[in-house]
């Protein structure tokens, strides 16, 4: 359901009314400077309107025991990385604030939402914040605080729903968009649910004071649809040329912050002891209140203005167990998202908390995971250009750039601890674990690692080609060499012509006798390089040690070719999903002169540095593993070989545009099931599953009793877009490459690939039912059901 459609009215949303509201609107982006140093005078005194401009702050921590506190809160190394200070000659960060010119740092100004349904809600902004980091990355923070004890809870999540909104997150059936004159508008069928009309999307956002509109965005007639007009008109230029780019998704990050009265009576009485009751374990009866306070405290972290966005309210429980901070729970709760964070408590000293620490917290962390997802593009960038086979100097070139700036984001940016304060350092972990943060980090890593092996084999082997040719070149030339080192360079008659030398004696003339040796010396050194070439070749990948992952057609092919090659393999026929770990004691075993190949394992374990990572799963701009292993020995796939490579990356309907028959496609299907394990018994039963499958539109459920799922996909293959399978301890998913991206997502210890982005698959490992359930639910969801 809808974040703003309404099930039933809650009453303590109602009635609760704050005594002191304020939200932070964080918008991050990734920008370029076309022209210019990262410099203050970049937006410094660059006017925004006529009576609005932006001002460089620069920071002093001595000027308010406010500013000491924060800035004394982390630690030297934190400081250095978002505090923009006034003695630094080579500034970090950069800090910006948008200025009156009467009234200074009193903005006037207010954040007016406009419905489609007539509703319309309107907060003062008393900040509008511009940091930008040398890493290329910034953020757009708008402050925006009520403290006039008019509105209620509903008032609240309403505002923050729909005022953090960049542009529509969805269209209603029907619903089009049109183009006049360069300007696209969404035209809304009268009868179509869709976001302007349930509360989920405005019609118009508009920053303005009494006299002039600063900014403002239409969602309903805008230029670019993914532009929003207000973050376009604060920040869309600057004196020396700045672009920028989006990077998350159609909202900004909100921070919230509700302060209540101490001595608190009535509603909001019955809201924060529950709470506390709660997360004291005091009452874990499930009262109506409990209940009912547990599910306005899920509200408030997820912005759902209208019924909660988890129905199963056990779930709901498990995900605000994870996602609060449980030190102070009987008097302030600290709840955080992915995209959110709320603040509640009744001590008014947590306001400068929040407005300052938290504040900056909230930023490292957010820049954290916009720097991960900049080089996680970049890479995809290199991986697609490698597929292109462009220019490879330029790959190489492009790829160094990144090696360098994760390297310095490691060692200048990423911190695990980032505040000697025992709390600072509990949040900033709770909150880096609900991001997933080091997990995205892990995964970037893993991809840059993976290309970097890939371009390191490429260029080896060119290398070795480059050599080879000029070996030949010069065993070509060796003959003159010796010829003329023999006669002497003054046994040469220069006054001669050239013919001579071939006509004075005949046959036995010194050109003939010459052209003769260095035909026999050509062919002689030709044989004599190729045994050399294969001897070397041979010699040098006796170093390598192939540790194979989980087993299917190509996996086990792989094996074939490597023992027709003379490998050293390790192989402990594994399943899909196989982690480096299973093969830790044998990797303790390797010798120095060694290298190890991982084929498909999953990294979760330290591995060599020499080591050499081959995969293409959910990397589908690389070749795919048997290629790639081809290419490390130099050899070339036969017919077989190729097909199968095929069917790994896009399964049968590849198979078809590589013009295989029926024939080849059913062969290698059945020894791809085979190498997977799966037995004359699997088949049948996987027959019976199929018997029992439910259907939903584009979606089949099938409820089977084996964890191979080869021989159900194969039976449904282009009868359903979306085939969803649950096993008794397995969860696998074929379809979409979008929901395939979600899962992934949502829950990271599971496995993936196939031909993305338009077609996938992805698995995890589960017996839980509740985690089944869940994911069928997503599922469904997604797919429209």
């Amino acid at each position: 359901m809808a974040p703003g459609k309404e099930e039933k009215r809650n009453e303590l949303m109602d009635s609760i009314i704050p005594l002191r509201f304020s939200v932070l609107f964080i918008y991050p982006f990734e920008y370029e400077l076309i022209q210019g140093r990262f410099t203050p005078d970049l937006f410094d005194n660059f006017s925004v309107s006529k009576n609005y401009y932006w001002k460089h702050h620069e920071y002093d921590y001595l000027a308010s025991s406010l500013n000491y506190n924060e800035y004394f809160y982390f630690y030297t190394y934190i400081r250095e990385i978002i505090f923009d200070k006034r003695e630094k000659k080579v500034h970090n960060v950069l800090f910006f604030r948008l200025m009156h010119p009467e009234n200074n740092e009193n903005l006037d100004l207010n954040y007016t939402i406009e419905c489609d349904n007539n509703k319309c809600f309107e907060l003062p902004v008393i900040k509008i914040n511009l940091h930008l980091f040398d890493s290329g990355i910034g953020f757009l923070i708008l402050q925006i605080e009520d403290s006039s004890n008019k509105h209620n809870i509903r008032y609240y999540l309403n505002f923050i729903n729909l005022g953090r909104r960049l542009y529509p997150p969805y269209l209603g059936m029907g619903d089009k968009i049109e183009i006049y004159n360069d300007i696209k508008r969404i035209s809304c069928e009268s009868n179509s649910k869709n976001a302007f009309n349930n509360l989920d999307c405005p019609e118009k956002i508009i920053i303005k004071n009494r006299v002039e509109e600063l900014v403002s965005h239409d969602f309903k007639q805008v230029r670019d649809i993914e532009e929003n007009e207000i973050i376009a008109g604060l920040i869309g230029k600057a004196r020396y040329g700045f672009t920028k780019k989006h990077i998350l998704d159609d909202r900004m990050i909100s921070l919230c912050y509700y302060e209540f009265p101490e001595n608190h009576k009535g509603k909001i009485k019955i809201f924060l002891n529950s709470l506390s009751e709660y997360f004291s374990y005091k009452n874990n009866s499930e009262s109506k209140n409990q209940s009912a306070s547990l599910k306005l405290y899920f509200q408030m972290l997820f912005i759902d203005a209208g019924s909660p966005s988890c129905s199963n309210f056990t779930e709901m429980k498990n995900i605000i167990d994870k996602s609060t901070y449980k030190r102070w729970a009987t008097t302030s709760f600290y709840g955080f998202s992915r995209f959110s964070c709320v603040f509640i408590t009744i001590n008014n000293y947590i306001y400068n908390h929040f407005s300052c620490m938290y504040y900056q917290m909230a930023l490292l962390i957010f820049l954290y995971r916009s720097m991960l997802l900049k080089f996680s593009k970049k890479s995809s960038k290199i991986g697609h250009m490698l597929r292109e086979e462009k220019n490879n100097k330029k790959i190489i070139n492009e790829l160094e750039e990144l090696k360098k700036g994760f390297i310095l984001f490691r060692n200048k940016f990423w911190f695990r601890e980032i505040t000697p304060q025992d709390q600072g350092i509990e949040m900033f972990n709770l909150w880096e674990s609900v991001i997933q943060v080091n997990t995205l980090l892990n995964d970037v890593k893993q991809e840059i690692d993976e290309i970097y092996s890939y371009i390191n084999l490429q260029n080896e082997k060119e290398i070795n080609n480059r050599l080879r040719s000029i070996s030949i070149i010069g065993f070509v030339l060796l003959p003159f060499s010796i010829v003329v080192g023999i006669w002497g360079i003054d046994k040469f008659d220069y006054t001669k012509l050239f013919f001579s030398y071939f006509t004075e004696y005949g046959i036995l003339s010194p050109g003939w006798i010459f052209l003769l040796m260095a035909v026999c010396f050509i062919f002689i050194s030709w044989g004599g390089l190729k045994l050399m070439s294969k001897y070397i070749n041979r010699q040098k990948s006796k170093r390598f040690i192939f540790f194979l992952g989980g087993h299917d057609a190509e996996m086990c092919e792989i094996k074939k070719l490597l023992k027709k090659q003379k490998q050293k393999v390790v192989d402990n026929n594994l399943q899909w999903g196989a982690t480096l770990s299973y093969y830790s004691n044998k990797i303790e075993k390797i010798k120095e002169y060694e290298i190890p190949v991982f084929i498909e394992l999953e990294k979760d374990i330290p591995i060599p540095e020499k080591s050499i990572i081959i995969d293409h799963h959910g990397r589908m701009n690389l070749k795919s593993s048997i290629e790639q292993v081809a290419d490390l020995l130099d050899i070339r796939l036969d017919r077989q070989q190729t097909l199968i490579s095929i069917n790994d990356v896009s399964y049968i309907t590849g198979l078809r545009k590589a013009g295989a028959s029926e024939e080849e496609i059913e062969k290698i299907r059945r020894y791809d099931r085979q190498c997977q394990g799966v037995t004359k018994k699997d088949e049948q039963m996987a027959v019976k599953a199929i018997a029992g499958k439910k259907e939903y539109g584009k979606l089949v459920l099938i409820t089977s009793e084996i964890a191979k799922t080869s021989p159900v996909t194969d039976r449904l293959f282009e009868k359903y877009e979306n085939i969803l399978i649950i096993a008794k301890n397995e969860v696998n998913f074929f379809g979409r490459g979008k929901i395939v991206a979600k899962l992934k997502q949502d829950y990271p210890a599971s496995w993936y690939g196939g031909n993305l982005p338009e077609y996938g698959f992805w698995g995890m490992k589960t017996a839980e039912e509740d985690i089944k359930e869940k994911i069928v639910k997503e599922i469904k969801g997604w797919c429209g059901v």
